[in-house]
Parts: C-alpha cells; structure tokens; sequence
C-alpha cells in the first residue's frame, strides 16, 4: 500500500511572516557553528518594499500584513487609518470617543479623509422607532464636540478631507478646529459660499 501525501497549500501571509521572522534559538542552536559565523543575521525586505506590496492590498490584506510584526504593522499604519468613514451615530460616538482616549501621536495622525454621518437613515435604523429630532440634534452636537476636541489635541495633523454629514451643520468651533491641520478642505465652505 503507498501512501500519498498531498502538500499542504502555505498562505502569503504565513510565507511573508516567515520572510520577515528572525531564526529561533532552537533554530539556531540546531544549525552548525559554521553557518552562524557566516550569517549574522537573515535577510530582510526592505521597508519601501513592504509598504508598496501593501499598497496595492485590499483593506483586509492590509491588516493582514499589519499582524505580521511590529515592524510591518508601523509600515502598514498610514494605509490602515487613511480612511475613517462613520456611517452612523453609534459608529461616530464609538470610534471618536476611543480615539480621543489615545494619544494623538498613534492611529489618528494618519487619517487623511474623515466621513462623519450622524443619523445616517441607512445605517441607524431603529426598530423601536424613530427618535425624535431633538434628540438626533444633540447626539450630532455631542459628535461635532468630540471633533473638535480631537482636532484641538493634534489628532488630524494629517487630515485632508473632512465631510460632515448630518442634519445640520455644526458650529463655528468645530470647523475652526478642523482648519488648524494646514492641508484640511472642509465641506463648510462651500456650504459658506453658496447662497
């Protein structure tokens, strides 16, 4: 009787892992002392090499190579974070209140577009009914005052696009807030400028 055995397929992420992974001290005490005089330490990919494949990853890929190590999540961080679109007002309250709780020199310096819809209709569904407009009106003020808390902090140094999307408009200080990242385009003005 033979035995057949099929290879096992290795994932890209296991293969890139295992590129990027250093040998073990089991590893290198199982190797002759020949072969670590000669090799100090194993190849790497470079960083610009790393960032590039990641780029033209899915968002999911993205995280993927981001799990990797240390090394490639730092690498990979300004591809994570370019783009944060909150499609709802729990979404909204969630994310920025986590954010406002870190430092500003972590994951929010690398946004560079910010979609905030509070109320959104497709995405804030309540089965129990529709809240009223007062009520929507405050949780989109809330959400405007964690913005501009946020942006005061340094939070979007790096903030290019800002669009807000609620019932209305918020006030002066968030936009004013916003305005201090020197690259920011905020959907205010145009709605200044129209008559």
């Amino acid at each position: 009787m033979v035995a057949l055995t099929m290879p096992t397929a290795v994932s890209p992420v296991h293969s890139f892992k295992r590129l990027l992974r250093s040998p073990t001290r089991s590893q290198a005490q199982r190797a002759p002392p020949s072969s670590l005089t000669m090799q100090a330490e194993p190849p790497r990919l470079p960083a610009n090499i790393i960032y590039e494949i990641a780029r033209h990853l899915d968002l999911r890929g993205v995280l993927q190579v981001g799990l990797c190590s240390h090394r490639t999540h730092a690498l990979v961080s300004p591809l994570l974070y370019h783009t944060i679109d909150l499609k709802s007002t729990t979404q909204c309250k969630i994310t920025l209140l986590a954010l406002s709780k870190r430092p500003a020199t972590e994951r929010s310096v690398h946004v560079r577009r910010l979609v905030v819809r509070p109320n959104n209709p497709e995405w804030s569904g309540d089965p129990s009914g529709e809240p009223d407009s007062a009520t929507m009106l405050l949780e989109e003020e809330r959400i405007a005052k964690l913005v501009n808390v946020l942006a005061r902090k340094g939070h979007f140094v790096s903030l290019d696009t800002f669009e807000w999307d609620g019932l209305e408009m918020p006030g002066p200080d968030m936009w004013d807030a916003l305005r201090i990242s020197p690259r920011v385009w905020c959907t205010q003005d145009i709605a200044a400028a129209l008559p």
